[in-house]
């Protein structure tokens, strides 16, 4: 999260180089949140081509059945998601924080979200 900014004409740092600072850590944090899903997705993709493969070896007939395929990656997915809710959670915190403090600061400073 940010320090506790206070933005005066006494501030050593200019407040757009902080709010700059503010902005990169909030773009770290929201690539971290999209990080942990991509994993996530990779992993329960993962697990659904093994877990496919194994009753394929012994049994040729098997078909494809691409919706059971699918409800089997949603089925990883949402268990490895589970196991990542604290982390997930918290980043999604944080990140929301961060958006809070952001628009405080650039509401103050005069400047528009979209620079």
């Amino acid at each position: 999260m940010f320090p506790h900014i206070v933005i005066t004409e006494d501030t050593p740092t200019s407040p757009l180089v902080l709010l700059a600072t503010m902005e990169a850590a909030h773009r770290q944090a929201h690539q971290n949140l999209e990080l942990v899903h991509r994993q996530s997705a990779s992993r329960a993709e993962r697990l659904t081509i093994t877990r496919k493969a194994k009753p394929w070896s012994r049994c040729r007939d098997w078909s494809n059945g691409t919706r059971t395929d699918e409800r089997m990656f949603h089925d990883h997915l949402d268990r490895l998601i589970f196991e990542h809710c604290g982390e997930i959670d918290a980043l999604a915190r944080k990140l929301a924080r961060q958006e809070r403090t952001l628009s405080k600061v650039r509401k103050k400073l005069g400047v528009d979200a979209a620079r």
